[in-house]
């Protein structure tokens, strides 16, 4: 999705993800991955290799990164998700533009965390990564309901 998020529930830790930057910097998908993953062996130790189609990094990370499959028939579909000092380390590298996308970016989107406001989608992309999010949140909700219909006619009765 292409707006910040809480991972953690509590601990209210926002992130970015991989493709949204990917989208704002201009970079392809698979090169800002590799980016990632040359980052997180330079701060953390090991090989790029070991960052890789890992399901949950944050173990390593201390809760900052996590590495999602965004489509689950796709084996080839990972993103990163980075909290904003990963992020921001990331793009240190980058050039100025890119970097200012970003940044401006994160900007944009605290404000409207801390205004509640939903992110309106900016490319065909985001807008089509929404409709899937919302379609699913659509078929869980109507299964939880299936589930919950015999209490509620219980309830009733």
């Amino acid at each position: 999705m292409s707006e910040l998020m809480a991972l953690n529930g509590a601990n209210e830790v926002l992130t970015m993800s991989s493709r949204e930057i990917a989208d704002l910097t201009g970079k392809k998908h698979l090169n800002i991955c590799r980016d990632i993953r040359v980052m997180l062996s330079a701060l953390l130790g090991g090989k790029p290799d070991d960052y890789i189609r890992k399901s949950d990094l944050s173990y390593v990370t201390n809760q900052s990164v996590i590495c999602n499959q965004y489509d689950k028939n796709n084996p080839n579909s990972w993103e990163y998700l980075l909290d904003r000092r990963y992020t921001e380390i990331l793009i240190t590298g980058y050039d100025i533009k890119r970097r200012t996308a970003v940044i401006d970016r994160w900007f944009e989107l605290e404000k409207r965390v801390q205004q509640n406001i939903p992110a309106i989608p900016k490319t065909l992309s985001e807008a089509l990564r929404l409709a899937a999010d919302l379609a699913e949140e659509k078929e869980r909700l109507a299964l939880v309901n299936k589930q919950l219909a015999p209490k509620a006619a219980v309830c009733d009765a």
